[in-house]
Parts: structure tokens; sequence; C-alpha cells
């Protein structure tokens, strides 16, 4: 191959000590070549990605030998972080990819890490957003709350944006409808077509690749080559394909009549309609819709009505809002509309929920235990302790799945696809009266698909069952008693959610949006955030100095003035009165933890006149200093401080940004410990609120712990701290405007108490 391209030689890999998981694996592709590695769950396929990536030993505590040549390079001379340079990919959970907090900087980051100019960037990546479908969202979009397949499609933009001479697709057309896969398909054979870069797909389902894909690479259970030929060939020998679990055009339903397929979703109301409204169901859903915060429509009014026993497909494009729907069922959302019964009733009788996004959710340390809590809703965590019938039950869905060799496992410990299969387990051992489930075979092989349709059609008559789907393989095996095809919402003007076309804001399946005015008024404060901090500095030292308790009501006064005009500026007043209640708080704290220390003549009962007037010092003192930080927060732009910094001082990024992704790693946060207090609703069918929160700590802990991972490994695979300069996007520097008031405020705090002798007195 002349050392061009990728090639891969004697690769022997594992994540325990002498138990390979792959063994001498070789093979080389050619620059400008496609190929697909497929085989089944287990076989090795995204360890062989985490391998060329560089994140299996960095990462993902596990051992490799042999050599990766990318155009030559032996990558084994690299740092995990340059391996940026050589390969980019697109990983089977693109959620996890998200790094940047706008759209458009999601696929800048890479460049912005090679210290590309910022405009040809921009420039560059506005056209490739267009070639992968996006151009119509606004830049500013919070990439977290897209659907998975435009967040599916924003990592592939993000992947060419990159550079890198060699791409990996692992299942990344798995939550794609038809035009969107056509759309990431376009895309790619756009980037083949003007660069010779390597693409090496990863999928349980080759002929996804038809039309770009030259070449077929089939890996046996034992991580051994069991096919390498020509791609069109390996898809006309099905016989070969199903033996080692890759699944065929002619998989599971092949056979099976149609569905009825009702043409929108109002049209689903037949049987709402023609039946009374006074008959019981398992759920009914009237006039069922969803908009966002900032007005955008992503859901159209839904009626259906679901009997005990029926399966209910859903399906529709990606941002029809199919999860949006499902989340309103399981209460995540409040929509409009009416669903009867109410919530909590639908969670006391048995409601569960298998989301496309919860497969870190895990509350116990074993496959055992997660499944047998489930089925005794937290009261135990090992089979030995039920009676026959509940383990009969619980082994019997373990058999059905395919679970029964891994119950000693750690959930996480899993493939992704046996993770998929342990959720709907987990749902199924707790006998649900209402089952929602959310795109269940995305990450399986053959085997794992045709486990799910048996297990499936063999308890579907003792409840009711929605499934949300794009597999039409499944959906034939299912045979649906009646399916829902949603449409995408019509665009609508939104005042907040505009991009620089004046193209309204799609569809999303998540309720918040980034507001585009308040991102740009947040960028371009009055003050420089150095000048603000400063000013906060300087009200600490004041304030800690100050035994006046008319001096600290002045200052105060002057602070809550400023508060006032920075929020309105910067149109913040709804995070203004949030922080004024914090202080608020802070302050009665203080008041009240004070009381019983503060030095009174005599013997003075825990609270008096003189115990209350004493402590009230101490605690305007420390309501002072925070408020001091929520006068000039709406100042203080973490971008603009960090990039004015870097421009100043010659110091390595990485330093400083971990900070500025510390709250995309809140916002993961945040997401997951809603998720998870709502799964430990469903599992014990109790709604309260402040209900074991231990245990759903637990379940955070354990997803935000994998979140960090996540997060980190995607930044790696951006080229996070290669180098030790970057694209500096937002410095600003010190105007006469900034001086002056630093040096206003500064008189100010020096002359106050003389200003407040003359006030008071």
């Amino acid at each position: 191959m002349n050392g061009q391209g990728l090639e891969v030689s004697g690769l022997s890999l594992g994540y325990e000590p002498d138990i390979p998981v792959l063994s001498s694996l070789s093979f080389s592709l050619p620059p400008g070549s496609y190929t697909v590695v497929a085989g089944c769950s287990g076989s090795g396929k995204t360890s062989l990605a985490y391998a060329l990536t560089g994140l299996l030993t960095s990462s993902a505590h596990g051992w490799q030998e042999g050599d990766i040549l990318v155009n030559g390079v032996n990558l084994n001379s690299m740092l995990p972080g340059q391996w940026a340079r050589k390969v980019s990919c697109v990983w089977q959970h693109p959620d996890a990819q998200m790094c940047a907090d706008e759209l458009l900087m999601e696929p800048a980051l890479p460049r912005d890490y090679q210290s590309l100019s910022a405009n040809e960037t921009d420039a560059y990546c506005r056209e490739i957003l267009s070639w992968v479908g996006l151009s119509h969202l606004s830049e500013v979009t919070d990439p977290l709350v897209l659907s998975g397949g435009e967040q599916q499609r924003l990592a592939l933009a993000a992947a060419i944006a990159q550079g890198a001479p060699v791409i990996i697709l692992d299942e990344a057309a798995a939550a794609l409808d038809a035009g969107a896969r056509q759309q990431f398909h376009d895309a790619v054979k756009r980037v083949c077509s003007r660069t010779a870069v390597t693409v090496l797909a990863i999928d349980h389902r080759p002929e996804f690749h038809r039309g770009l894909a030259q070449r077929m690479i089939v890996l046996d259970q034992m991580g051994r080559i069991a096919f390498d030929g020509d791609f069109e060939e390996g898809l006309t020998t099905p016989r070969i394909l199903r033996r080692h679990g890759v699944r065929t055009e002619d998989g599971p339903g092949r056979e099976a009549p149609p569905a009825v397929v009702s043409a929108s979703s109002t049209a689903s109301a037949a049987r709402l309609e023609s039946g009374s409204e006074t008959q019981s169901g398992a759920v009914t859903l009237t006039d069922v819709s969803y908009r966002l915060d900032s007005g955008q429509q992503t859901l159209l009014p839904v009626n259906v009505r679901v009997e005990p026993g029926d399966l209910v497909a859903i399906t529709g494009p990606n941002g029809s809002g199919k999860s949006t729907l499902l989340s309103c069922i399981a209460g995540l959302l409040q929509g409009s509309g009416r669903i009867e019964p109410p919530l909590p009733e639908r969670i006391n009788s048995g409601m569960q929920w298998v989301m496309q996004r919860g497969e870190n959710l895990y509350e116990h340390g074993s496959v055992e235990a997660e499944l047998v809590s489930a089925a005794t809703r937290g009261s135990s965590m090992r089979l030995d302790q039920l009676d026959e019938a509940n383990r009969t039950h619980i082994t019997q869905t373990l058999t059905d799945l395919g679970l029964s060799d891994v119950l000693d496992k750690h959930p996480m410990h899993l493939s992704g696809g046996f993770r998929q299969r342990l959720n709907l387990a987990r749902a199924l051992v707790s006998q649900p009266e209402l089952l929602l489930i959310d795109e269940p075979t995305s990450a399986q092989d053959a085997q794992g698909v045709e486990r799910i349709i048996r297990s499936l059609r063999s308890r579907r008559a003792n409840m009711a069952c929605l499934v949300v789907t794009h597999d039409e393989q499944l959906l034939r095996a299912l045979q649906p008693t009646q399916t829902i095809k949603l449409t995408r919402p019509p665009a609508e003007p939104c005042e907040h959610e505009a991009d620089h076309t004046g193209a309204p804001a799609p569809s999303s399946e998540r309720n918040v949006l980034r507001s585009a005015r308040q991102e740009s008024a947040g960028k371009l404060g009055f003050l420089h955030p150095a000048t603000a901090l400063a000013c906060v500095a300087a009200v600490w030292i004041a304030a800690v100095r100050r035994t006046n308790l008319h001096e600290l009501s002045l200052l105060a006064t002057v602070l809550l003035l400023m508060a006032v005009i920075f929020a309105v500026s910067t149109k913040s007043l709804p995070k203004l009165f949030l922080g004024l209640g914090v202080v608020c708080g802070i302050g009665a704290l203080t008041w009240l933890g004070f009381l019983p220390w503060v030095d009174t003549a005599g013997s003075a009962p825990w609270f008096s006149a003189e115990r209350a007037t004493k402590a009230f010092l101490p605690a305007a003192q420390i309501s002072t200093l925070v408020l001091a930080y929520v006068a000039f927060a709406s100042m203080v732009n973490a971008k603009q401080l960090v990039d004015s910094l870097l421009a100043a001082v010659p110091i390595p990024y990485r330093f400083l940004d971990v900070a500025i992704y510390g709250s995309r790693f809140a916002a993961r946060i945040k997401r997951d410990l809603r998720f998870a207090r709502h799964q430990r609703w469903l599992a014990t069918r109790r709604r309260r609120p402040g209900f074991h929160p231990l245990k759903t700590m637990a379940m955070l802990v354990s997803a935000s712990l994998r979140d960090s991972e996540q997060l980190a490994d995607a930044l790696d695979t951006k080229g996070f701290g290669a180098s030790s300069t970057r694209t500096i996007r937002h410095a600003r520097k010190l105007k006469v405007r900034d001086w002056l008031f630093a040096a206003v405020f500064l008189v100010f705090l020096c002359a106050l108490p003389y200003v407040a002798n003359v006030v008071w007195h």
C-alpha cells in the first residue's frame, strides 16, 4: 500500500490481561476507500474504533499490541491527543460527543484546536452543516437539545471539519430515518469526492452503506476476520452474514403482513372517536402536543387510545417529536392536551419507559441486582431471595434476551447492545401495564433483534406497548395493532431562534433552547469581565473590613441599582431575581447561624433583641459579598475572560478551557438528575419528590462518572490539548470605559465612610 491510507498490522487488544478481544488483526485500506466492518455484538467492533482513535489505552483502560499507520505515520509514536489530526470518529451515541454549547461551534472546535482562522472555519462549517441538512438550525442552538438523528448528523459534520485523513463511523446511521440517512450518505459522498479521506464504517446493518462502500470485513465472535471481500458480494451472501450475527435485508419480519399506517398523527384517532369517552384503556391521548419555551412547536396534536394488549408503533422523520411524545406520556415533559389516566395513576398502576438515552442510569453493581430490584421494586437484589414464581419469571426474561451469561457483570461493563437489552429486561420483569420503548434495536445485531422481537411478542397480551422506531424490519415482525406516523411540525418564525439567514429554528425533543439574544448580550456586555471581577474583589475586601451597618446598607443599595441596570441591559432579569433570592436566603441562614455565637452582656437567652441586632452585622457582610457577585455576574462572560487571558499571557489553553467545559458537564448532570429521579419514580411506582434520594444519587453518580469520561473522550478525539495554542475567538481589550468605571468604583469604595456619614446623618 506504499504506506498510504490506513494500515493495521498484528493488532491485538483487550480489557483483561491475556484475554484478547481481537487477535492479530491485519488489514489495509487505501486512500479514498470506504470499508464496512460488521459482526455480532461483542466481536470487538467498537473496541477496534477505540484502538484506532487512541482511547482504548488512554480512557477505556484496555491494552493493545501491534501497529496502526495512517499515511505512513505510526500512531503509536504519537500522544493520544495528537491522533485527532489523523483519525476522526462519529460514535454510536452522538449525544456523548457534544462538547460545544452552540451548534456552529461543534464542528468548529477541532479546527480551533488546530489554530485555524476563525472566519475561514465559520464559513467552512456553515457549508458542512448544509451538507448534512442542518443549515436551517440556529447557529446558537444547544447541541444537547437536538434529537438523536440531528445530533448524529452534527457529529458527522464535526468529523468532516476535523480534516483527518481517516473517518470512523460507529453505528452512525442507527438513529436516522430514511430521509436523514440519505442526507448522511450525501454528505459522506461529498467529502469522499473532494478529498482522499478513508472511511471505516462499523455497522450491524451493512445495507445502509450501499452506494458508498466498496469492501466489507466481517468479524466472528472471537474477533477474527471471517470474510474480507467486495461489498456487494458480501451483501449477496446473506448466509455468511447471518452466521456471524449481521443483520440482512431479508431479516426478521420479512414475511409478516404490513401494519396499517395512519396518514398522520391525528388520523390515528379513529379508534378514539369510534369508542365511547368512558371506555377504559391503558392510556388515552387527546390533542397531546408540545411546544418549547421559545414557542416553537415540536409535536403536533396526537389522538389515540391504547388498550391492554395493543402494540402501537410510532414512526416519523427525525425531529417529528416521537421521543417527545413518550416523554409526555411518561410525565417527564408537560405538554398540551389531555392524557388519561392522570400521571399518578399511570405510575401507580405500572408504567415503564425504556429511554433512548438511558444507558448510563444504573443503580446497582450487577445485572442480577438491577433486574431483581426492578422486579421487587427495590426490596431485594438477589435471585436466591425470591420465591419460585418470581425467580422463574426473571430467569425466563434473562434467557429470552440473552443475558444469562452476564448476571455478575456491572452494567457499565457491557457493550451497547447488551445494555439496550438489559434496559428492556429491567422494564419487562416489573410486569408493567404500559410499556414505552424508544429505538430498542438501534445497537442490536441479528440475534439481538430476534430476541427483542420474541420477548415483546410473548408478553404483549399482558400489557399495552408503544414503540418508537425507524426499524422497518422490527415493525413488520411485531405486526403492531396500529401505527402512528408523526410529521415534522412546520417551521415557525421565532424571535429567539433565528440564524444568520433568518431561518427559524427546527423542532427539538427537549424543552430548552439557548436564546441567541441572551448569548449575544452576554458577549457584548458593558464591562470587560476582568473589570467586573476586579470590582467584585474590591467589594469583598471592603465588605469584610466594614463593621458599620450604615456603610454596608449604602454599598448594598448601590450594588442593587447596578445589578438592575446590568440585568436590564443584558435582558437577564429572571436570573437577577433568582440571584436576589439566593442573597436573601444566605443572609437569613447566616443570621440564624450567628445568633447563638454573638457576644452578649450577661446570660441573654438564645433569641433576644441584643443577639438579633449583633447577628445582623455578619449576615449583612456575607449577603453583601454574594450581592456583589450577583450584581456583576451578567458582565462576566467566561469565554471572553479566558480568551482575553490567553491573548495576554502565553499559557496552554487546556488549563483554562477545562473550566468552560465544566458548564457542559453540569448540563449533562442536570439532565441525568431529571432522568434518574423519574426512573426511580417509575421503578417504585411512587411519585414522591424526596423518595429514596440516596438511591437516586447512586444512579446520578454512576451516570456523572460516565458523562465526565465521555466528555473527556470527545474532547480528546477532537484534538483538545494536542498543542499549547488554539484559535482565539472572544478576546476583548480593556477600553477607556473599563478603566474609568473601575477608577470611579474604587473611589466610591474608599469614600464610603464619608458618603455614608453624609447620607445617614
